[in-house]
């Protein structure tokens, strides 16, 4: 007996989902180790909580992110793979949520 398949479009928002909380998570460990203090001793178990806090914030933003396609992207006039409105639509507003969380990491890099 064959196991029912996902939808197309939780498979792509799954994807998206991992795909964005790995590149979070590695500017999140590349922030730590760009500005760590070399003299500087932080016990393992406070750093885990902060990156642990970290990747709950990173998870919400992205659920958070990623909500309006999973409401909408169902209805068949701007379906993400049905129609080319659809891909246009919600291609720009993925590029426009991406490009504005990264520029709000690089900032707070520089800040």
């Amino acid at each position: 007996m064959e196991s029912p398949r996902l939808p197309r479009l939780v498979r792509f928002l799954i994807f998206n989902f991992v795909i964005s909380l790995v590149g979070l998570t590695l500017l999140r460990i590349g922030f730590y180790l760009h500005f760590q203090a070399p003299d500087a001793s932080i016990p393992v178990s406070v750093l885990s909580k902060a990156f642990f806090i970290g990747f709950r914030f990173d998870t919400r933003l992205i659920l958070i992110a990623l909500f309006p396609v999973l409401l909408l992207g169902w209805i068949k006039p701007i379906n993400l793979f049905d129609t080319v409105r659809g891909r246009r639509i919600w291609g720009t507003y993925l590029t426009i949520v991406a490009t504005a969380i990264g520029l709000a990491y690089l900032l707070d890099f520089g800040h």
